[in-house]
């Protein structure tokens, strides 16, 4: 029987009330010399492979941060494309209201010019 940690020998033994309670102590031992040796070789391999992961939690990064730059980028094109939009209507909102100007007068001149038309002689006296 391998035994790594000992502490609360009997588990039917009630427990002491609080107070009167004596604190475990918790002893390690290791069952043979070649388990150091694993846990040398653990320790290396956690270290190698934290490695590893750092870079490659730096790459993502890199990438991450690639990512958010090219979309600020876009996004900036973006709003300057749809400013320009914005300006172009302007524009042609104010260009079509000179327009609605300009057609009511020539309906205006029209009817003028129709109602001349059916007085008698022409619109001569």
């Amino acid at each position: 029987m391998r035994r790594l940690c000992s502490g609360h020998q009997n588990r039917n033994e009630p427990i002491a009330p609080a107070g009167k309670r004596k604190v475990p102590v918790i002893t390690f031992s290791t069952y043979n010399e070649n388990r150091a040796v694993d846990v040398e070789r653990t320790i290396e391999f956690l270290l190698e492979h934290g490695a590893k992961v750092d870079t490659r939690l730096d790459a993502l990064s890199k990438l991450v941060q690639s990512g958010i730059n090219m979309l600020l980028d876009f996004q900036a094109e973006n709003r300057a494309r749809t400013n320009a939009l914005i300006d172009a209507q302007m524009r042609t909102e104010a260009k079509l209201e000179q327009l609605a100007e300009a057609q009511r007068l020539t309906e205006q001149k029209f009817q003028v010019f129709l109602d001349s038309l059916r007085r008698p002689n022409g619109g001569s006296r």
